[in-house]
């Protein structure tokens, strides 16, 4: 579904920033003086809470929502006499927490400023009508994703049957692909993505729709990664001999380094948080989200070390030993070996001794290691 935050400004105020806010306003997703912006205001982010809350707007202008809530969360002190946020802050706060996908929350931040301007008797004016527009708009999304998870599971079934009568198209196929994708998205299931890619493949050799299913494939396996390793290079490979200029190709390529690091900090935001959660929710929600939140980045991005051990901690506290396990085997960056000790040991207590050999023995020995 559509991120309901779209269409927010951001940041809400930029008068609420140091200089109206320019020194952010030119981080974009993938632009190349994005990563300076980023730096930048990180460095100036100690000076007061107008700084601080400049350094969130930019890692949200630059696509890293995790790392966004973090910084913006910081202005939430509970220290004694700690100026409280202002109300643009608390707005920015709330888009950066629907963009990471935790909208309930975001809806949360939002039903927090109201009951304040309720208080303070500001409930009129220009804030307090984007402040509505806003929650109307997301408790509707919120409604629709349940409708959303509805329609996609009748339409499976409708395509099911097609398939058993024999009355199935490759059009009815892409539809049916695109149906598993829908419910993919909207409770993160692996499953779903995987069932997708079985109908797609197979639609490599129609020339009809072989172009849209190869970009559907190769966009759904950058999004959660193939099932199987191999699966990957193959669909890419495939799409680039019917349509070599597909601007599909050209995105989940490994950047420069300052992409990376920008890749890395949301990372690190984005594993530590989930892993919390997840870890002091347990099977509770949203710890399931959660652990399904980092099993996808672990599959999508296994060169990225960081989710690769969330991932796995999450599915050793869940009990899930072997599923831990088939991370690490995916990882294509080596595990560091502080982290290759406690995964070991946390083998051990799940009872998997074996495992545990095998992954600190790989932490120990993986080249580029770290100690």
């Amino acid at each position: 579904m559509r991120d309901p935050s779209a269409d927010w400004s951001v940041p809400y105020d930029p008068q609420s920033l140091p200089g109206g806010g320019l020194g952010a306003a030119f981080a974009r997703p993938g632009a190349p003086d994005t990563w300076r912006i980023v730096a930048l205001t990180r460095q100036l982010s100690v000076e007061s809470p107008a700084a601080r809350h400049e350094y969130g707007v930019a890692l949200l202008l630059s696509g890293m929502p995790f790392a966004a809530a973090e910084a913006l969360g910081g202005l939430f002190s509970e220290e004694p006499g700690a100026p409280p946020p202002g109300a643009a802050a608390l707005m920015d706060m709330a888009t950066a927490t629907v963009r990471t996908g935790f909208w309930d929350a975001g809806f949360g931040r939002l039903m927090e400023l109201a009951d304040e301007l309720h208080r303070a008797d500001r409930a009129s004016g220009p804030l307090w009508e984007e402040l509505a527009h806003r929650c109307r708009a997301l408790d509707r999304s919120l409604f629709l994703r349940d409708e959303e998870r509805t329609l996609q599971r009748l339409r499976l079934a409708w395509f099911e049957e097609l398939e058993v009568s024999g009355a199935a198209t490759p059009e009815h196929r892409l539809a049916r692909a695109r149906a598993h994708l829908a419910l993919a998205d909207i409770d993160v299931e692996l499953a779903e993505y995987d069932a997708a890619a079985r109908v797609l493949l197979p639609l490599a050799d129609v020339p009809e729709v072989a172009v849209t299913a190869l970009e559907m494939l190769v966009e759904a396996q950058l999004r959660a990664g193939p099932e199987h390793p191999e699966d990957g290079p193959r669909a890419r490979a495939l799409l680039h001999r019917v349509h070599p200029h597909s601007r599909i190709l050209t995105e989940g390529a490994h950047g420069d380094d300052a992409a990376r690091w920008l890749a890395d900090l949301e990372a690190y935001h984005a594993a530590g948080f989930l892993l919390q959660v997840a870890q002091s929710c347990g099977d509770r929600p949203p710890g399931p989200y959660c652990r399904r939140v980092l099993v996808r980045a672990a599959r999508s991005r296994p060169e990225q070390p960081r989710y690769v051990v969330a991932a796995a901690r999450a599915l050793l506290d869940g009990g899930e030993p072997d599923a831990a396990s088939a991370v690490l085997d995916r990882a294509t960056a080596p595990v560091g070996a502080e982290e290759g000790r406690a995964l070991a040991a946390a083998f051990t207590e799940a009872g998997r001794p074996d495992l545990a050999a095998a992954h600190l023995h790989r932490a120990r020995t993986a080249p580029g290691r770290t100690e």
